[in-house]
């Protein structure tokens, strides 16, 4: 008996969780609150304090393993889905290759291998995030172990199809070409966060930074908010041999110019 309007205003304030359960509801509750979780797609939201979580973390593994055989199987459904998404907004992801196992069926002891490192010559999440033509806001943590083998294939479908990105907020193991490739048209980005971004971990000489940010400084003639975090200093994880998560201090002075040249350029704008 509630009018339309309002059952779609209360569904908007619903999270993820919720709006699921009532997808499985019956068709008509599917029909209205589909196009809704869709649009706004937010595992931070379900993350509460922020803390690693495992279920978490195999939830998004979940999301992106679906999206992955909607996108072969049902091509057509899959491209009328992939349209409607405008906001994704990530928890740390433990690596970029897309697993349609979980854990258990890994048979994986390791806490952080959700989505599997091997092999690195298929589908990846990027892939799946370049499908979101209409995304506008795109928060992504990658907590990888290993270096990328090439994606280049990844970073030009992002750097081709994310037109309409204004609020980026990345951190962790992100490459300076998939950067690059996020930041394709920096003259739209509105809200930008880098987050203790390296190139690769640190296994034998600590982490080496992204530096990304001087080719396209001027570009940025937008910019309305900002937030930039280097990688904090650490001590030396005994769980892995070895690793390292200080910058040494050549590649963090490096780091802290581009910083500084780069708010001389978008200061104006802040």
């Amino acid at each position: 008996s509630i009018p339309d309007e309002l059952q779609l205003q209360i569904l908007e304030l619903c999270d993820m969780t919720t709006l699921a359960a009532i997808c499985r509801t019956n068709k008509e509750w599917y029909a209205k609150a589909s196009p809704i979780i869709w649009s706004d797609i937010d595992f931070v939201e379900l993350s509460g304090d922020g803390a690693y979580d495992d279920g978490l973390i195999d939830q998004q593994r979940q999301f992106f393993a679906t999206c992955s055989t909607r996108m072969d199987e049902r091509p057509d459904f899959w491209a009328a889905l992939a349209a409607r998404v405008q906001s994704l907004k990530l928890t740390r992801m433990p690596g970029i290759a897309i697993s349609y196992k979980s854990k258990a069926e890994l048979n994986d002891s390791n806490d952080y291998i959700f989505i599997e490192i091997w092999p690195r010559d298929r589908r990846n999440i990027y892939d799946v995030i370049a499908e979101f033509k209409n995304l506008h806001t795109l928060y992504l943590f990658v907590k990888d172990w290993w270096e990328f083998s090439s994606i280049g294939e990844s970073e030009k479908a992002v750097a081709h199809n994310l037109e309409k990105l204004t609020n980026l907020k990345v951190g962790g193991q992100i490459n300076q070409d998939m950067m690059l490739a996020l930041l394709s048209r920096p003259e739209n980005i509105q809200h930008l966060s880098l987050i203790n971004l390296i190139h690769s971990p640190g296994q034998d000489n600590g982490p080496n930074p992204v530096l990304f940010l001087r080719s396209i400084q001027k570009r940025f003639t937008n910019l309305k908010t900002l937030h930039m975090s280097k990688l904090a200093e650490l001590t030396e994880d005994t769980n892995i041999t070895g690793a390292r998560w200080e910058f040494d201090p050549a590649a963090e002075i490096d780091l802290l110019e581009e910083w500084a040249d780069f708010l001389r350029h978008v200061s104006a704008t802040l």
